[in-house]
């Protein structure tokens, strides 16, 4: 990697707090998860956003690390700031995961039913989610781009479509239906932690719903409405990443 790729990398560690942490990046970014983390045989990089450019992960030694895919964090035109700020993200997931707070969807799949798992598990993702986004936004790092105005006017738009795709399935069953929209709820679930981390982190709103276009103050009023002053309300509760 070039010089200055490797520095802001390091200096993403050092702002979270984690300044050892191991760091792999790899042209085979599906293969090394699949071979470092016993839980992820099955793991796909490809979202319904785009391409997941790092991951955290607990090898079997229950070592934290981080691992890059070369061909997202580093091509394109990512830039040092960007590539910092995605290693200070991935710094609170280590944090987290050497703190025994990261998520362990495995435990809920045992506890509960499939669906009730589902939603646990989304829960929990977005709050860990929620934890490092708080943590950047007091370190001073900009919102992240999943949670900007653009990003959010096309994943309301995704998940209009898809819930509106599930309910004209001809014949679906309930629990389809339900796996269906579950799957929807979930990326934007963990997109308004990422939201709401960085509103609660700054210390004042920033965000209002009139920033959005016609079209996405309607399904933001369908989909989110007065719910979204709850869940700011909760998520003030929750510490940050870097506390316990």
């Amino acid at each position: 990697m070039p010089d200055e790729v490797s520095a802001a990398m390091q200096r993403g560690l050092n702002a979270a707090g984690q300044s050892d942490a191991l760091v792999v990046v790899t042209d085979d970014f599906v293969g090394a998860i699949r071979r470092m983390d016993p839980d992820s045989k099955d793991y796909e990089a490809e979202r319904g956003s785009g391409v997941v450019a790092a991951r955290t992960v607990s090898t079997r030694s229950c070592e934290p690390v981080i691992v890059i895919n070369a061909a997202i964090a580093l091509g394109g035109d990512r830039s040092a700031d960007d590539v910092e700020r995605l290693l200070a993200h991935e710094a609170g997931h280590v944090s987290l995961h050497g703190r025994c707070e990261a998520v362990s969807l495995q435990s809920f799949g045992k506890a509960h039913p499939q669906l009730v798992a589902t939603l646990h598990g989304i829960a929990q993702v977005a709050i860990e989610e929620l934890r490092i986004e708080r943590q950047l936004a007091t370190l001073g790092y900009p919102m992240a781009e999943r949670a900007d105005i653009e990003s959010l006017e096309g994943q309301l738009f995704e998940l209009s479509a898809t819930i509106f795709d599930a309910l004209w399935t001809p014949d679906i069953s309930p629990r389809l239906l339900a796996e269906k929209v579950l799957s929807g709820m979930h990326g934007f679930t963990v997109t308004l932690a990422y939201l709401a981390g960085w509103e609660v982190g700054y210390g004042r709103d920033s965000f209002t719903p009139t920033q959005l276009s016609t079209f996405g103050q309607h399904h933001w009023q369908e989909l989110v409405g007065d719910s979204w002053a709850a869940r700011l309300a909760l998520y003030r509760s929750i510490p940050p990443a870097d506390a316990p």
